[in-house]
């Protein structure tokens, strides 16, 4: 069962040759790879270029600057495997990355197949996602994907069956748009198996993405946190955990810019009080959230 891979790329040129390499190195070869150059204006693209040339399975888009969520949805268009996974092209993944996914894909015919994450910062591992191997339901698989315990929340370290994509695609978002991207694709699987014997290693550094949003907060993760607020509260099957995570994850947003005066935290604070106003009858509801937060959270909203 043929692979495709999609690794959307943006100035990534101190970094780009060690994920490509590692992908060339897998024992299971039976893949493609479509590098998504989104507009790079470093080395990156002769880089991507040198690849494509140097092995036949390795391809490369150029296209104008869109963001990773165009890229990723591009590469989408044009994949031509059984299975899609994604790649970000400055992490690593581990020879047997693609072998282990497909073992577990063939134990269970899984529509979509999710492995462990390992953030590294420093060569340390700080942190892993990791759950049993088993075979889960999607309320399950939502469940983990929502309170973000044991399942990171990306596209990445997942093995996707192309058909439970055809009628999915990433929002044109800044931020977030990777986890209505997830929850979408598994409302669309039927069976979705867990397996811990291969890794998905996360590269944590300052100036990712991840970090900058911390620092200036964008409003797509109001739009995304409304969103998926709103999914959870149709869905009474999942758990309460899943909203409070939900809304407590753009509550810690608003404590990082508390005190910051400039136009876009203003708007930013209002944006999220609206949030919190409109889901307080559910907060106050919600066993998951000590009743101490409940009165936080009133406070807030107000």
């Amino acid at each position: 069962m043929m692979i495709s891979i999609i690794i959307p790329i943006y100035n990534c040129e101190k970094n780009i040759s060690t994920m490509l390499d590692c992908v060339h190195n897998q024992t299971y070869k039976d893949y493609e790879v479509i590098m998504i150059d989104d507009g790079s204006t470093d080395k990156t693209p002769d880089i991507c270029d040198s690849y494509a040339y140097r092995y036949n399975n390795f391809k490369v888009i150029h296209q104008e600057n869109q963001g990773v969520s165009a890229a990723r949805n591009n590469g989408m268009k044009v994949a031509l495997g059984e299975f899609i996974t994604f790649l970000d092209a400055d992490d690593e993944i581990p020879n047997d990355f693609l072998l282990e996914l497909i073992k577990a894909q063939e134990l269970t015919n899984a529509d979509l197949i999710i492995t462990d994450v390992v953030v590294v910062a420093g060569n340390k591992e700080v942190r892993r996602f990791t759950y049993e191997n088993k075979t889960i339901n999607q309320t399950e698989s939502l469940n983990l994907l929502f309170t973000r315990k044991y399942m990171n929340s990306g596209p990445c370290a997942k093995l996707f069956r192309k058909e439970a994509l055809q009628s999915v695609s990433f929002p044109q978002l800044k931020t977030y748009e990777d986890i209505l991207f997830v929850k979408d694709a598994i409302i669309n699987t039927k069976i979705i198996s867990v397996t811990n014997a291969t890794e998905y290693r996360y590269i944590q550094r300052e100036n990712s993405a991840m970090h900058n949003n911390f620092a200036v907060p964008s409003l797509d993760i109001v739009i995304a946190t409304t969103e998926l607020a709103d999914f959870i509260k149709k869905h009474k099957e999942l758990d309460d955990e899943c909203l409070y995570t939900t809304l407590s994850h753009l509550y810690q947003y608003v404590i990082l810019i508390k005190g910051n005066k400039n136009k876009e935290a203003i708007i930013f604070k209002k944006r999220a009080k609206r949030v919190f106003r409109k889901n307080l009858l559910e907060i106050i509801k919600c066993s998951a959230f000590p009743w101490k937060e409940k009165v936080l959270f009133s406070f807030v909203a107000l």
